[in-house]
């Protein structure tokens, strides 16, 4: 004698299952659609759009200079990040479409000076950032996932 279940209760129970499963409703989606954070901010005009994309792909090509004018002197090359968070924070603002004032504008210019500016003092060896005093904005290459993060330091005048 055999211990099997015989082939016709499995069969059995394998049609059950499966009208079971049918139904004439449709399904429910088990994640729902987020919305989308943050929001699609203002839709800037083409030129204002235009002139930005091109100042942060120069600067961009900037920092590609530095990176390979100062492959050499790696305590030079530690001090890029400083420079990719100006370029990092407008190129991700125009690629994910996150102005939400007409100032704001401004302070992308800003920005974008600013990262200029230090990447011509780096080109010269300098960096007077790193002695400022006040409200002085760094950057680091996260270990994780090698994507450069900016952090921000309040230096008393104390200090320097």
């Amino acid at each position: 004698m055999s211990s099997r279940f015989p082939t016709h209760i499995i069969a059995g129970l394998g049609l059950v299952t499966s009208a079971l499963g049918q139904t004439d409703k449709p399904a429910i989606p088990l994640v729902v659609e987020a919305p989308r954070v943050p929001a699609i901010g203002i839709e800037l005009t083409g030129d204002v759009r235009t002139q930005l994309r091109k100042q942060t792909d120069a600067l961009g090509l900037a920092i590609d200079a530095l990176t390979r004018r100062h492959a050499g002197t790696p305590p030079l090359l530690r001090y890029l990040p400083d420079i990719q968070v100006y370029h990092k924070a407008v190129d991700w603002a125009l690629m994910h479409q996150i102005f939400f004032k007409e100032s704001e504008i401004k302070i992308t210019e800003e920005l974008l000076a600013e990262g200029n500016e230090r990447a011509m003092q780096l080109a010269k060896g300098k960096m007077p950032w790193t002695r400022a005093t006040g409200l002085v904005v760094r950057g680091y290459v996260s270990r994780l996932d090698d994507s450069v993060q900016p952090y921000g330091l309040v230096i008393p005048p104390s200090v320097s």
